[in-house]
Parts: structure tokens; sequence; C-alpha cells
């Protein structure tokens, strides 16, 4: 295919041809009709340039866009699951065949940076006009792109954000939008019938679809190969143990597909344990390529095993280019020794200090850590050494929360409380006093049971470890409490029951936690920004206190308790203004008793400023003299960030010159004459007796890097307060029409070209997670791999299987060019195939978990 070239950037489009690993399957079931067509053209035959930009794409818009090296990480849309069974068997297929090969047309677009490769090919089986300006993107090389389109002329300007497309092709709505909103030309003509393109166009979006090849041979040793490798990622995804694979009754399920089967699954458990860490050394190279050239933050959190062993996990989390939040685990491993303040944060120096290789530069400005007294201790080592650490704002929640689980100075509540666990401890311990509360549900005709479209439900009992945990029980039994009191009408049931008054006071409890359970619940999440939203609910938080106390209709009981939780929630987070009910802003760390932080993290403020759907909130939350305050401060944030990237890409541009250019240029010998060599060796000698003293004033000056910094900073300032105008009539709503909380990202995907220095703010700052929790998740899913059945696996094993199984995504991402590079060229076939054995990631894909009451918020009664 020629080369396109515009004035001012060099961009190739060229085809190339790489080999297809469909053929596995070829026999099981046909690509379904969303498939791209992928084929590769004969090598005689040249294919046309893609089309160029239409006069429609303005100028301005293709130089704000930048031009990204990552691929898009948006998940993909849901597909058919392939079971180990099938991986495994595809596997083993390819020595008993030699079907057809159905190779893929590519179409490869370089940009500027050597690592930009987008890999494109044509869709089949649509018949919508809007297809003639997109290609699909090739699902080898973009296995996370699978439901993402590349407008032709988008990518011909380098606008590649821009230019991908969320659709699938039965629904082109994302395609229609697109064109209507960036190439309009285009668009009219579609729309008022010339649906079809222009002949010089359609010759140039055109793909040729040569005759097919016959699939390249594999031996034995190749399909063993490649089974090993589906093999361990099985094991990773599922948590299978190795010894699993040695089992007969395990390699005997692939004889029916292979006579050599017993050969090729004869691999013992040591085979499987070097393959696992032969994936985590490519998982960690991937992982490092993504954290390239990131600012980010991290939590930490320790746990102890089944195996009785300490284990510490940390993980890091940033924007993209894209922005997309993203996260990644940095390490999981035994901790050796007390986990002490100090101890603790040597642990996390030496990971971080892992990843600030020469190739990979980082910043970690934040961590997130629960509120133990070691981590106390560790945020005063954070502090010494000009790093940031906050508190899990959920755990410091819990802590106000445990004053209803247990009021010592309240006997009426603590008596309700008490009754209340008993009535659930009696139904946990009776399984027939359980049976018929479920069967009540099922056969009632009482409206709120009739109406809820899921399981009968548990009574569920507070733990005081678990966050939220008491409102959810309150929840739970005043759903319960109308199937109870008729079990207990009948006799059918013998537990003790509340008192009407008792039942009101647990009510009125319930509601009083409802603002901080709810909050809770929203804080805890990792695939969305949280971090700005922690001022709104310490303001929320406070104000629902206050309502619950000034309310006539408040128990005495309950506005007693209400009273002890505002109490200490004020200890915690000092309100300037305990009447007007704002929050206060702290520019540095405030401790409290026992060096307890006091007030919110000044990062969180920041957070708040930069997100639009807060920013127009924070007036009415905090004192002009503090509003004003946050906003000189993220001004000199903006300033510092300016100037951080002024001075990177002058030591970029003033670099030294490389062996290569030294080479290059010619000597005093080769090029001067003797009298030009001499007069240089003078100045030289010269030079050297003035060397350190400026003897030129210009613009390279201190007085100008001031002038420099001052202009940034008159810039910055007017820049802030057109984003905070434009953002004062609510143009990013905190929650869509479904009760979903609006995306501040997706805002600033659209509009960060028009506010760059804000922008590169808020990517820094809108990262940082307001609680621990994605550390905590950790621990769930190491249960897994940690079982009793496991529990002697050597620690570098279950580190790096850990470490896969968190990352998986960015092993899937870079695994392909990965892989090629060490493999002689012969092998690269293999490699074809081995990207089909990792799994689909699909965002909103649910385990099964044990109800612990989420979603009773859902519940209407």
């Amino acid at each position: 295919m020629p080369s396109l070239k515009r004035t001012g950037e060099k961009e190739t489009i060229m085809s190339t041809t790489s080999k297809s690993t469909d053929a596995t399957v070829e026999a099981e079931s046909s690509p379904p009709s969303s498939s791209p067509a992928c084929q590769t053209p004969a090598p005689t035959s040249t294919a046309a340039a893609t089309p160029s930009p239409p006069s429609c794409v303005d100028e301005s818009q293709k130089r704000a866009l930048p031009t990204s090296s990552k691929a898009s990480q948006q998940q993909p849309s849901k597909t058919q699951k392939v079971g180990v069974s099938d991986k495994l068997k595809n596997a083993i297929d390819l020595s008993n065949d030699s079907d057809d090969d159905v190779d893929m047309e590519e179409t490869k677009i370089e940009g500027d940076d050597d690592e930009m490769e987008w890999y494109l090919c044509r869709p089949t089986g649509v018949s919508s006009p809007w297809w003639q300006f997109f290609s699909k993107f090739n699902p080898i090389q973009h296995p996370t792109k699978r439901d993402k389109a590349a407008c032709l002329a988008c990518f011909n300007a380098k606008l590649f954000s821009q230019g991908t497309v969320t659709t699938s092709n039965s629904n082109t709505s994302g395609l229609l939008r697109h064109m209507q909103n960036h190439h309009r030309e285009e668009y009219e003509k579609i729309k008022s019938g010339n649906a079809k393109m222009s002949a010089e166009a359609s010759q140039k979006n055109k793909l040729q679809f040569p005759t097919k090849k016959k699939e390249k041979f594999l031996g034995l040793d190749d399909i063993k190969t490649l089974y090993k490798t589906a093999a361990a990622i099985w094991a990773v995804e599922e948590a299978i143990p190795f010894s699993e694979f040695e089992k007969p009754s395990f390699r005997n399920m692939f004889k029916p597909f292979n006579k050599r089967a017993d050969e090729i699954t004869n691999v013992d458990r040591k085979a499987m344990k070097e393959q696992v860490m032969e994936l985590g050394r490519f998982c960690k190279k991937a992982t490092k390529i993504e954290m390239t050239d990131r600012e980010l933050s991290w939590t930490t959190d320790h746990w102890t095993g089944p195996n009785n062993l300490t284990y510490s996990t940390l993980t890091a989390h940033w924007i993209d280019e894209l922005w997309e939040l993203e996260a990644c685990m940095l390490d999981f491993k035994v901790h050796k020794g007390r986990t002490t303040g100090e101890a603790i944060y040597n642990d996390i120096a030496e990971v971080l200090a892992k990843f600030k290789e020469k190739a990979t530069i980082i910043l970690d400005y934040l961590g997130v850590t629960d509120t133990t007294g070691n981590m106390g201790k560790l945020g005063a080592y954070c502090r010494e050494n000009n790093r940031r650490h906050a508190y899990c704002t959920d755990h410091n929640f819990h802590r106000n929360a445990l004053l209803a689980f247990n009021p010592k100075d309240n006997p009426v509540v603590a008596s309700a409380m008490k009754k209340l666990r008993a009535i659930i401890t009696y139904f946990d311990s009776s399984t027939q006093a359980m049976t018929k509360l479920l069967e009540f549900q099922k056969n009632t005709d009482i409206k709120q049971y009739k109406d809820n479209p899921g399981q009968p439900l548990k009574p569920l009992q507070d733990v005081a470890t678990r966050w939220w945990s008491t409102f959810r029980s309150l929840r739970r039994m005043r759903f319960l409490k109308k199937a109870i009191r008729s079990l207990l009408a009948s006799e059918e049931i013998t537990c003790i029951d509340l008192t009407d008054d008792e039942w009101l006071v647990l009510h009125q409890i319930e509601i009083v936690l409802e603002t901080m359970a709810e909050f809770q619940r929203t804080l805890e999440g990792e695939k969305y920004v949280t971090g700005s939203l922690v001022p709104v609910a310490v303001f929320q938080i406070r104000k629902a206190y206050v309502e619950a106390i000034e309310c006539p209709h408040t128990h005495p009981n309950v506005k007693k308790l209400a009273e002890t939780l505002l109490a200490d929630f004020d200890e915690r987070y000092e309100p300037e203004d305990k009447v007007t009910v704002t929050v206060q802003y702290f520019a540095d760390d405030e401790l409290g008793r026992f060096n307890r932080y006091l007030g919110i993290n000044q990062y969180y403020f920041f957070a708040s400023m930069l997100d639009p759907r807060v920013a127009p909130l924070l007036p009415d939350m905090m004192s002009d003299d503090d509003y004003d305050l946050l906003k000189t401060h993220i001004v000199e944030a903006m300033v510092e960030k300016a100037m951080q990237e002024k001075a990177r890409k002058s030591t970029e541009t003033t670099s030294p010159p490389t062996a290569e250019d030294q080479a290059s240029t010619p000597s005093s010998e080769e090029g001067s004459t003797g009298t030009n060599a001499t007069a240089s060796k003078a100045t030289e000698r010269v030079s050297r007796l003035f060397r350190g003293l400026n003897t030129k004033r210009n613009s390279s000056g201190q007085n100008a890097a001031a002038n420099d910094k001052a202009a940034i900073r008159q810039v910055c300032e007017g820049e802030l307060q057109r984003y905070l105008i434009a953002v004062e009539g609510g143009v990013c709503p905190l929650h869509d029409e479904d009760g979903s909380l609006g995306d501040p990202l997706k805002w600033w995907k659209d509009n960060s070209p028009s506010y760059p220095y804000v922008a590169n703010v808020a990517r820094k700052f809108l990262a940082i997670p307001a609680t621990s929790a994605p550390s905590e998740r950790v621990w769930s899913r190491a249960a897994r791999v940690l079982s009793l059945k496991r529990a002697k696996l050597k620690e570098e094993v279950v580190e790096r299987v850990m470490f896969i199984k968190e990352n998986m995504k960015f092993l899937c991402k870079h695994y392909y060019k990965l892989r090629k590079q060490e493999l002689p060229v012969h092998l690269h076939h293999l490699v074809d195939v081995e990207v089909t054995f990792f799994p689909d990631f699909d965002e909103d894909k649910k385990e099964d978990k044990i109800d612990v009451g989420a979603n009773d918020h859902k519940l209407e009664f």
C-alpha cells in the first residue's frame, strides 16, 4: 500500500501479512457475523491508501487532540467465554488437521512514536453506509478493542483518541454520532440519500481478499508449547493446583481429540510452575510498559493467610492518555519481620524503586491506607520523605459508625440492638426456622415480598469489622419484620420479638446511618473516580446528623445517639463552622490525638475542584476564604506541573549527542584546517578560565525563567477561572437519570484541549482512590490461590500467580509484541495462537458472592 504523508507530520500506512489463529477452531464453529474479516492480501496485489481526512475536520481539532501511543483500554463487549476444555482442545487439534488458514488483511498505521501501531481490518456482514468510513481493530493485536471501530479519516489525521468509536455490527449509532460531530459534510451526504462514496474514495477504502493459504505445519513440540501456555493461563485464572495436570483423569479428557494426547499432556507440576513463572516475567514487563511516565497514587494493606504467613500488597492507580482510570498490583509477597510503620515504608519505597528504571519514570504522590497505629507511623515516614499519606475514608467513617454498633452510654439503643442480634442468631442456628422464613416470603401475598424480584432474603448479622454492616443488618431486618411477626403470630417460630418502640428506634437509627452507608458503598469503588467525592461525603454525613438532632420527630434515644455520632465526627473532621455545616480546608496535614490526621486531605479538595461534577458544589460547602485559598493552591500546582513539563522538554532537546551523532560529526583533523584547530584549542583554554560565570545575559537567565513562571501563572489563573465558569451550569451532573454516577473523565476527554493546564493536574489528582479497598480486595482473590490445598506453594510462585492474576489485562495487551521479540521468526506463528488463550475482559462480569446486603438499597418497602 503506498505511503501517505501530510505536511509537517509523518504517517505511514502499509499492508502487512500476519498469520491468523482462527483455523484452530474453524471445525468447531464458524465465526459470528460481527467478526471482522481477516484475510491477507496477496504479495503481488496493491491496496489503496485509506482516505485522507475530510474537509470538515478542523485543523485546530487535529492539533488539540494529543497523539497517544497506548491502545485504548476500554473493555470489550460481552462474548461467550471459552472453557478450559475448548482452549486446551484447540491447542491439541492443531496437530491433527491441516485445514486452510484464514490469513488476515491488515492496515498497519504507525505514528510518530515507534510504539504506536494500529492494526485495522475490514468488517463483514454489514450493510450500513456508515461503515464506508470505518474499519475494525484486529482482535489479535488489539484484544481489548473488539467492540471498537476506527474512523479512517481520523486515524489518517493522527486523531486516534477521537477516531476510536464504540459500536457493533448491529448497532451503528456510535458511528452516526461520530460522523455527525466530526465529519459533518460526509454526514449530510449520507443523510440526504447519497449513500455511495465517490469512485476514488471507494477504491481507497476497498480491501482486497486473496486466495487462502495453507496452514503452517505444527510439530509435536509446537503443540506441546501451546498446551503449556493454555494450561498455565487456566491455572492462574481459575486457581488450579499444578498437581491437577499430572492426574490421569485430567489427561484422559484429551484422548478422544488426539491420538498423541498422552505425549502432549505429559507435563508435570514442575514444568507448569516454570511456565507460570515465565508468564509472570512477561507480565512484569507489560506492567512496566503501562506505567511508563505515570503519576500514580497507591494503596497498601497486610493480611494473614491460611498458612499463618503475613502477606503485603501494593496497588497503583493512574489515569492514562485516553482518560481511562487504570489500576494494577505492584507487589504481593510474604512480609518478613514486624509490620511497623518504618518497615512498611521501606518495603513500599523498595517496590516503587523497582519501577523507576530509565525506561519507566513514575512519580508516586499519595498513599491511602487504613487507620491502624502502624499506618500512622507510616504517614510520618511519608512526610519526612516528601510523600503524602491519607487515611482510608471508609475506615474513618466505620470507626464513627461503630458507636451505633455498641452504644455504651445509651441503654435503650443497646438493648434494642442486643435483641435484634438475638433474633438473627435464632434464625442462623435453626435450619427449620430459616426454611419457614424463606418459604413465607415465597408464598405470601404481602406486596413487598411479591415485588422482590430476587431470591427470598435471610437475616444479616452485623459485624464490627465490616463496613456499613450495622446499617445493612437494620435494613434487612426491617424488610423481614412482617414475615417474622407473621410467623410469631402463627406460632411457627419461637424467637423473641421487639416492641413497637424498639422497632421504631431501630428504624430511626437506620435513617441516621443511611447517608454514611450510601457514601461508604460508593467510595469503596475502584473503577470510577471516588477521591473527589470525599468532601461531599463529609459534608452530607454531618448534615444528616445535624438534621436528625434538630428534627422534632426523632426519638429521644436516637437523638442522643446522633449527638454522640456528631461529636465523634467533628473530632475527626473539625468543621470550620459548626453552625453553617461547612467543611474545613487544611493546606497541610493536621494531627490530633495519637498522631491521627484531622480533617480531609488537601489532595481530595484538589480532586473536588478538578471534578466538573463537584466543582459547582464547593462554594456552598466551604467558607469564602478557604475556597479562594484552594484556588490559589491549585494554580500553584498547575504552574509547578507546567514548569516541570517545560524543563523536561528542554532536557530532551538539549540532551548530549549519541555515539552515532558524534561519529557523524567531522573531527578537527578531517573538517578543519590546522589554523582553525589551533584557534579552537586557544578558545578552549580561555573558556576554562571563566567556567561557571554567566558572561551573557539573555532569555536563558534566571530573570527570564522568573518571567516565564509569572506568565504561566497568569495563564493558569485565567484558565482555571474559565473552567470553573464553564462547569457552573451542571454540564457534568453528579448522576445520570438511571441513578448511576456521572463520569468526569468522559467530560475531560472531550474538553481537555480547551483547558490543557487544568487537565494536566486533573489527570493527576482525580486518580486518587478514596479508600484502601483496592488492596483489600486483593485478599479476597488471594484466598482462592492460598487455599488449604495449596498452603505449601513457594513464596515466589504465589507472588507470580497473584501478579499475573491481578495484571492479566496488561499481559494480554502486550504479550503479542513481547513474546515475538524473544522468539525466532520461524516460531512467530505460535504467538498468533497463544494470544487466543487469554480471557476476555468484561468489566460487567459478576462473580458469585455471599449475600451481605450490598443491593438492599434497591428494595422497595
